[in-house]
């Protein structure tokens, strides 16, 4: 198979890289949205340059020579898209502020906890029933009172996923870290003069009761 190098220039991105002669105008379009969407993301130019590359070699050599750091790092990164899409964007604002400071891990579980509490919000609120999440306006967060976090908390003990209609539950740990997501989210939005109010400030997370340490004593 012959190659070509070229250097793509997509953005004002130059992005150098080995394309097959056969790549189409559909795949340089691809690439084109790729590109809008780490933009959209708040990806500076070398973070989207090393995503851009690691496409190319997939698309080149095959998923079997990408190694399992370089796959799971595509894998995060368009799970972490997908959750960001489906939340409104004072949520997206905050969360790529976090990009620098928190790992990928940490940035999908925050947007994960962050999107149960808006999908409760559509099942809480009647005037909200049939809102898509992205679509939950600021005037919403300013009128929540300390009751809804605390009817939040409760919530989450037990609830039905909107994805798979499985029950799922929460313990204490759990409940403690979508409440302290939820909290960081608001201080945000004050620290912003977006909201003047922050409930979550008024109402207490659930303490987090250590385990009894069982000690095995030999006869």
């Amino acid at each position: 198979m012959v190659c070509l190098c070229v250097t793509i220039n997509v953005k004002l991105f130059k992005i150098e890289g080995v394309i097959e002669e056969s790549t189409t105008i559909r795949e340089m379009s691809i690439l084109r949205i790729v590109v809008d969407i780490f933009l959209q993301m708040g990806y500076n130019q070398a973070k989207c340059n090393a995503l851009l590359r690691i496409l190319l070699r997939c698309k080149i050599h095959g998923e079997k020579n990408i190694s399992y750091h370089e796959k799971k790092y595509i894998d995060n990164n368009i799970r972490l898209r997908n959750i960001l899409a489906e939340l409104p964007p004072y949520v997206q604002d905050f969360c790529r502020g976090r990009q620098t400071t928190l790992s990928m891990q940490t940035q999908i579980a925050y947007c994960y906890d962050l999107k149960i509490f808006f999908q409760f919000l559509t099942t809480a609120n009647p005037t909200l029933k049939n809102s898509a999440l992205r679509d939950i306006s600021l005037d919403v967060m300013e009128n929540l009172r300390p009751t809804d976090i605390e009817e939040f908390q409760n919530y989450l003990k037990v609830y039905e996923s909107q994805n798979t209609g499985e029950a799922m539950t929460n313990g204490e740990i759990g409940i403690s870290r979508k409440i302290s997501a939820l909290r960081s989210l608001f201080d945000y939005l004050y620290k912003h003069e977006m909201v003047k109010n922050n409930p979550t400030r008024i109402v207490d997370v659930p303490k987090v009761h250590e385990k009894a340490i069982i000690q095995l004593r030999s006869r």
